[in-house]
Parts: C-alpha cells; structure tokens; sequence
C-alpha cells in the first residue's frame, strides 16, 4: 500500500549528487549517499484546492514542494502512510506533517540548556569516580616517576 501511496507522489530512490540536498527535510540529520525523495504533484493543480479561492490562497500552497528524506524519516512515513486508513491523495502530505512535528530538530534540546544535561544520577555517579580513579592513579603513576632515582639509589645502598 505504502509504495503505490508514495509513488503516486513521486517517490524515488535516487543517489545524492553534489547538487542534491545534505540534510534531511524533517529531521535534518546528514543524508547518506541515497536519497529518499518524495516530489508533491498535487500541490500545483488548482483543482486540488476547491474549498480556497485562488485569490486568497497563499502562494506557497499553489507551490511544488520536495522533501528529501533520510532512511529512518522515509519508514517512519511508510508507517504512518501504512497505519492510516486516509484514502486521499494528501494522505502523503499527512503522514509527512506528523512525522515532522515528531522528529523535528526544534524538539530537541540545546546544549545550553538544562534538559541536554539532565542524565541518569547513577551515570553521573558512576563517571564521578572513574575520573577520581583514574586522576588519583595518575598522579601515583608520576610520583613513581618522579621518585625512581631515589628508589633506585636506595635498593642499590642495601
């Protein structure tokens, strides 16, 4: 069902070019060297929008729109498209809507922000005293070091 769906939208599979899109359209993640795409060809047609005059229409609804798509975004769309029962031609459109407000790059948070830090205390815990460890085995290390002549003339006075 997914694959007549995206392919009445004009999905393909294609291999990213040096002209192609870097990041993906809903998560903006690096695209791999293929591409997930999915051309809108309903969009330009007027007669696909019969409730909105033309006159008030903003032009970006009348516009073609392209999405390339990483491997994860592309089957999480294919789920969505599978899950709903929608048989319109915007069921695409859809599907792509509400993946892109779960995936979105918004929703993630920044690292100067609280919510980026908030880890495990366990973890926290835990790397505490691996740094401790490590620090205090260090500095034992180079006090050896530091230490080895004197240690080595007092062993060769017994």
């Amino acid at each position: 069902m997914m694959k007549q769906a995206i392919n009445a939208s004009g999905a393909s599979l294609i291999r990213r070019t040096e002209h192609s899109p870097t990041r993906c359209s809903i998560c903006a993640h690096r695209l791999g060297r293929m591409i997930y795409q999915i051309e809108d060809e309903f969009a330009s047609a007027p007669g696909d929008l019969p409730d909105v005059p033309l006159d008030d229409a903003p032009s970006s609804a009348l516009a073609p729109r392209k999405w390339a798509l990483c491997k994860d975004c592309y089957a999480a769309v294919e789920r969505e498209v599978r899950r709903a029962r929608l048989q319109s031609p915007h069921r695409v459109h859809v599907a792509i809507g509400l993946i892109a407000s779960e995936r979105s790059p918004s929703l993630r948070p920044h690292f100067w922000e609280e919510s980026y830090w908030n880890i495990d205390k366990n973890v926290e815990k835990w790397l505490w005293w691996t740094i401790m460890i490590v620090a205090f085995g260090h500095m034992v290390f180079f006090a050896i070091i530091m230490l080895w002549p004197a240690i080595e003339q007092f062993f060769a006075s017994l």
